[in-house]
């Protein structure tokens, strides 16, 4: 079965790594995921900029610029700045997020890019991207 949170307009598949946004499909870096599945688990709620590092970083070290470069990225790609606020001097916090839904039967679009029903998902990160 297949996780979607619905965030908005857009679909975010956590599994797949990716996100539909304006009825496309769109890969999403690794990163950039983590830090959704973090805001999306304590969704409208207040998250740390701690608590987002330890949990999208997974314990390794990286820095505030790191994490406000893919907040910057996360929205940029999402397409709607006011899904994730930034709360002064807090963190930030998920707006616009639904239930968890699970699509039973439904491939993976990882799947269906095998198909070549949709694109194939960017070239990684530079090694210099947190």
């Amino acid at each position: 079965m297949m996780t979607c949170y619905h965030i908005g307009a857009v679909e975010f598949f956590p599994d797949a790594c990716e996100i539909r946004v304006a009825g496309r499909m769109e890969h999403l870096q690794p990163r950039l995921r983590d830090v959704l599945v973090c805001l999306v688990r304590h969704r409208g709620e207040v998250v740390s900029r701690e608590t987002l590092l330890r949990e999208a970083w997974h314990g390794r070290a990286a820095s505030d610029e790191c994490l406000t470069r893919c907040i910057y990225l996360l929205r940029k790609q999402l397409r709607a700045r006011n899904l994730v606020e930034t709360v002064a001097c807090s963190g930030y916090r998920l707006h616009h997020c639904g239930h968890e839904v699970g699509i039973a039967g439904s491939p993976l679009p990882g799947a269906l890019r095998a198909t070549g029903l949709l694109p194939s998902p960017p070239p990684p990160m530079p090694p210099w991207f947190c």
